[in-house]
């Protein structure tokens, strides 16, 4: 289109998105840089879960307000971030009478009866599951969980070293849908024989004739354009695919989410694990499929009274060939039962954050003075944020954001703490997100690392290399051990304290340092896994501590983007940010294609128009950056000038 046709179409894109988000009145520089085409109209999209979709160009351009800029500051909106469902249309959300039936026969084909063929394995003291579980007595115990759900636990128990085994199986009655988890845990006065080879999964699969096993999937996150790039994959007889992440974050070009496609319909299946997991699919020569799943290192004895669980194991299952009905399908039961509800059991509404994390160096260079001013800039140019955003750096970090493991305002920056900030905006009917990475410790002088040292884990063992065409590395520092119980009552009780004292509505933390070395360092030879295990159910237990205690509390899950959003963390929290690899439009829309299909509620971020960030200069090449966002709103930030 001509220049000036293209600058009229985001000037009317810009203010129709606006009026959608209720912004009010919304600066368009009168001249933005040319360079690059964008069709408005195909990259704009509603999200109204509708087959249909509403274009954000629909607006007449006699609609455009006008605004000035206030004189005699230069000040910049940046860091806009977006919260809503996403625009999959939804051609089969409500479950056939078949897959639901599909599903009932599955469970208890495999959960009912003692002679049942138990989806999971693991060896024992150097006997398999089958042949041990056979022997052992099984009790089973059945109980209503909410109006939809069954819960029902098998439990048998080693009569000799008294390891106890428990399956917690849930089946959905309004959705084709079963998840279990085990539990293993020595109720003995020694240490039990090895453990060893457990996959929460284990089963087998028979197709149809008249076609193969299709596996949907993609590469997972690691922070380029090409991140959740779709993988589509034929299972050809004797070929086995298999999937692990690096490192130890869940989403590390990997992903934790499979739809198996075969003639007349498939599974859809979730490995819910937030450390190291693996899976494989192996055909046979025949019709057979198996599948496999779990933590993908365990071999280990168990302390007295220690306990240890397996990844949940997730399935839905659909019929027909429609793939898109089939994710649809996902994700109205992630809606239904997945997503995290506050105390009063809502969803977080569609919002809009901002920050000044361009502007100040994250928070490294932010104070007490110039968050102020942004929050009332803000609202002095009719902008109705939901949240003000403090990321990285608010902390005593010596001007490096990287500095962690000192949790207290920085005195020198917010002598009153961050409360002066909150209340402020609170004021002005904006709550507050605040970032931490309690997990890694970067500063050797910060408050931690100084005064309990016993508390961070520091050997680190030598993991696989990563693999190559992606962004990996991990930040410096030593890792906070989780699995400490010692060290989790503490976190809990000391992030317990500053949400209360310093008025955070939403906590949200990172994760910039890849776990598994440390983890793999500090197990010794009859221990392998354990350190991760424990560590995994205390950062569980650490999110679920302070949702208890703050009922109305949202959680922001990122680890280096999005690296770390297994179903179990998704049960917690939502992701404000689907990958670290933002701002370009592009890579956006293709980032969303395919993560939006597994994971329904997400956040966008993105800098729209001029920063005074030179990395920001260099990649944002226009005023308005169009994408397809998770919502029916788009987030957008522009520039106030003098």
């Amino acid at each position: 289109m001509p220049p000036s046709d293209g600058r009229n179409s985001i000037r009317r894109s810009v203010h129709d998105v606006a009026n959608r988000l209720g912004l009010g009145r919304v600066l368009v520089i009168k001249d933005p840089p040319r360079g690059g085409s964008h069709d408005l109209q195909t990259t704009l999209m509603a999200a109204n879960l509708r087959p249909t979709t509403t274009h954000a160009t629909e607006a007449s351009s006699n609609c455009i307000p006008t605004m000035k800029p206030r004189s005699s500051l230069a000040f910049v909106v940046a860091g806009l971030f977006l919260l809503a469902t996403s625009p999959l249309a939804v051609r089969a959300a409500v479950p056939s009478r078949e897959e639901l039936a599909l599903s009932k026969k599955w469970t208890a084909a495999h959960f009912d009866t003692r002679r049942t063929q138990l989806p999971f394995s693991f060896n024992y003291g150097g006997k398999s599951s089958a042949e041990l579980l056979s022997q052992w007595k099984l009790s089973i115990t059945n109980r209503k969980v909410g109006d939809a759900k069954r819960e029902r636990t098998l439990t048998w128990q080693d009569p000799a070293t008294r390891l106890l085994v428990r399956c917690v199986v849930i089946e959905y009655s309004n959705y084709p849908a079963v998840e279990w988890t085990l539990y293993f845990k020595n109720e003995g006065g020694a240490s039990t024989p090895i453990l060893k080879d457990v996959e929460a999964l284990d089963a087998q699969f028979e197709r149809k004739t008249g076609g193969e096993f299709v596996l949907h999937t993609t590469i997972g996150d690691w922070s380029t354009a090409a991140s959740f790039q779709p993988i589509t994959q034929t299972l050809e007889p004797g070929q086995t695919k298999s999937f692990a992440p690096y490192g130890g974050r869940p989403n590390n070009a990997a992903f934790p989410f499979y739809n198996l496609q075969q003639p007349g319909g498939g599974i859809l299946l979730a490995v819910g694990w937030p450390g190291q997991w693996a899976s494989s699919f192996t055909r046979d020569a025949d019709r057979s499929l198996r599948i496999k799943a779990g933590q993908q290192e365990l071999s280990a004895s168990l302390q007295p009274g220690e306990e240890i669980r397996s990844p949940l194991i997730a399935m839905v299952f659909w019929r027909g060939n429609d793939l898109v009905a089939a994710q649809n399908l996902w994700r109205s039961w992630m809606v239904a039962h997945n997503l995290p509800r506050t105390g009063d059991r809502q969803l977080p509404p569609t919002q809009i954050v901002a920050c000044s994390s361009h502007q100040y160096k994250e928070m490294t260079l932010a104070n007490e003075e110039n968050q102020k001013m942004f929050v009332d800039r803000y609202v002095q140019e009719g902008m109705k944020l939901d949240y003000w955003w403090m990321d990285a750096g608010w902390y005593p970090c010596n001007g490096e954001w990287v500095n962690t493991g000192t949790w207290e305002p920085d005195p020198e920056r917010f002598p009153r703490g961050l409360r002066a900030v909150s209340d402020h905006a609170r004021a002005k009917g904006i709550k507050t997100i605040v970032w931490f990475e309690p997990e890694r410790v970067g500063d050797t002088n910060s408050w931690i690392a100084k005064n309990h040292p016993e508390w961070l884990l520091s050997k680190k063992a030598k993991i696989t290399a990563a693999p190559k065409g992606g962004s990996f590395g991990s930040g410096p520092g030593r890792l906070f051990n989780l699995g400490n119980r010692e060290a989790l009552g503490w976190l809990i009780n000391h992030v317990d304290r500053l949400i209360r004292e310093q008025g955070i509505d939403l906590y949200r933390q990172d994760f910039n340092i890849d776990p598994l070395t440390f983890w793999k360092g500090a197990d010794s030879p009859d221990r392998q896994g354990m350190t991760e295990n424990l560590y995994v159910q205390g950062y569980l237990a650490y999110w679920d501590a302070l949702r208890q205690r703050h009922p109305q509390l949202r959680i922001d899950s990122c680890a280096s983007g999005g690296r770390r959003d297994d179903l179990e963390t998704l049960r917690r929290a939502v992701p404000l940010i689907r990958s670290d690899h933002l701002f370009e439009p592009t890579s956006q829309q293709n980032h969303h294609f395919q993560y939006a299909s597994w994971i329904p509620y997400h956040g966008a971020g993105y800098v729209v128009g001029h920063s005074d960030s030179k990395w920001a200069r260099a990649l944002i090449p226009t005023v308005f950056e169009p994408t397809c966002l998770p919502a029916s709103r788009c987030a957008m930030t522009c520039v106030i000038r003098n």
